[in-house]
């Protein structure tokens, strides 16, 4: 924490971001999709961004021996990969590929059916034409 206060250009930075940051609350709100705050609320906001600054040299002080961990950088195999956590929510690059392949032959099989169809109707108008 020593010259912390002496640094004048963080000082600057820190004060302009703050306050640009409270203009763009208070007097932006259609912009920013933000709705101004009571006196209460912004003195909340204001307690948390002076908090934050001890708070993280606090956290730098812990040693990193403390945050260790292993990590295994064994290849998975595809049983693995599609019982994760995150496999439920997005779809692996091949499952990706496997799908545009199925939905981009059924989508050309479609395509194929309404232009075979679109010209039968074309040649029924056509011959109803000649007829008439």
């Amino acid at each position: 924490m020593k010259g912390f206060l002496s640094n004048k250009l963080f000082l600057i930075v820190y004060f302009f971001e703050w306050a640009f940051q409270f203009i763009m609350v208070e007097c932006m709100g259609m912009v920013t999709k933000c709705y101004p705050l009571g006196l209460e609320l912004n003195l909340i906001c204001l307690g948390f961004g002076f908090i934050s600054i001890p708070w993280g040299a606090i956290i730098k002080f812990i040693p990193s021996k403390h945050f260790a961990f292993k990590v295994d950088d064994a290849p998975m195999d595809e049983e693995d990969k599609h019982s994760t956590a995150t496999s439920a929510f997005k779809k692996s690059v091949t499952r990706k590929s496997e799908l545009q392949g199925i939905v981009g032959s059924q989508l050309k099989q479609q395509v194929i059916a309404n232009i075979k169809s679109q010209a039968q109707i074309n040649a029924q108008k056509a011959l109803k034409e000649k007829m008439q």
